[in-house]
């Protein structure tokens, strides 16, 4: 074995994909080899080590391919992926390697991440015991991607960091959720690439002014109102009939939410104007919780109406409180 050089200074770190899809780092030593044979534009470089998922234990011998990212253990048909990470640059728990700003990549059916979003999706109860439009029985996710823009995500933690010393860590973690969003005509794609969710700004003719608003139960995003419908999977051909379907799993910093269940719009349809909001919401909350409420009008079904797309709402008013992570595209399933 190589002394470790540490006189070495290891900007980046070099990490390996673990199977449930978060990414582990090789250690100094690793580190400092694969970087060498990366800065001399080496094709492969290869380490050693034992903390791998193979083996028992042994020290094996390890290859990484700089070509298409990925890292294999001699003598087994072990690969997985490898991504080089800059410590000044905002990176995801387990986003893949990205040499450029935004990437959006699929995520694998395995995955931890794909496990969170199929249950955000599916599986939230319905507070009344019905069940929700959107289950298993009803629709099929065909792709699933993952939301790589590092901008969004560094704006998204300063702002985290900000609310955390307003309110404190652990409440403003406990309140931190993922809700889902509609970008209506816009292609999901362009709208998380692009400069954040404000461009999918809701107008003061929303029920609580003009903020960003986003949904607990999938159902209610899937709503023809909000939803972004094309007639292929990649969401290039906008059609309002088209049998594929796309949403937006945001995560939002909530903070500490106003939960109310009246509607702040004017009954003369004028709209709540910015300033009306801040008065409501002061210096004491950060976003507004409210309804639930039905896609097109205020409150949830009654007893004897048949409905299940209703949902509680989240409505945040700074674009660096909302980071689109994930594009959910589906279909329904043939009754």
């Amino acid at each position: 074995m190589k002394a470790i050089r540490k006189d070495v200074n290891v900007q980046y770190k070099w990490q390996w994909r673990t199977l449930d899809g978060t990414y582990e780092a090789f250690n100094q030593e690793q580190c400092i080899d694969i970087k060498t044979e990366w800065r001399q534009q080496a094709k492969l470089a290869r380490v050693w080590g034992t903390r791998f998922p193979v083996g028992e234990n042994e020290m094996l011998k390890c290859l990484i391919d700089f070509g298409d990212m990925t890292t294999s253990i001699v003598g087994c048909d072990w690969v997985s992926a490898v991504r080089r990470w800059d410590r000044d640059v905002a990176m995801g728990d387990s986003w893949d390697h990205q040499d450029d700003d935004v990437s959006i990549v699929d995520v694998e059916i395995a995955s931890w991440d794909y496990a969170v979003v199929a249950s955000a999706f599916f599986d939230r109860q319905r507070p009344d015991g019905r069940t929700p439009l959107i289950s298993r029985e009803t629709h099929t996710v065909v792709k699933m991607q993952r939301v790589q823009n590092r901008t969004l995500l560094s704006r998204f933690e300063a702002e985290r960091r900000i609310m955390h010393r307003k309110r404190g860590k652990d409440a403003v973690e406990l309140m931190c959720d993922y809700t889902w969003h509609g970008s209506g005509k816009m292609q999901p794609d362009n709208l998380a690439a692009g400069s954040g969710l404000m461009t999918q700004f809701g107008s003061e003719q929303g029920f609580y002014g003009q903020g960003n608003y986003s949904a607990h139960q999938a159902s209610y995003s899937h709503h023809e109102r909000y939803v972004y419908r094309s007639s292929d999977a990649e969401g290039d051909h906008r059609d309002a009939g088209g049998q594929y379907f796309h949403l937006l799993l945001v995560r939002v910093l909530r903070g500490n939410p106003l939960k109310t269940t009246e509607v702040w719009k004017p009954p003369d349809e004028t709209g709540c104007r910015f300033g009306a909001v801040q008065d409501k919401l002061g210096q004491q909350f950060d976003s507004v919780e409210s309804g639930p409420h039905r896609p097109t009008s205020s409150g949830p079904y009654a007893p004897g109406e048949i409905g299940s797309d209703d949902s509680v709402i989240y409505v945040a008013y700074h674009p660096n409180q909302c980071l689109p992570e994930f594009i959910v595209t589906y279909t329904q399933n043939n009754t």
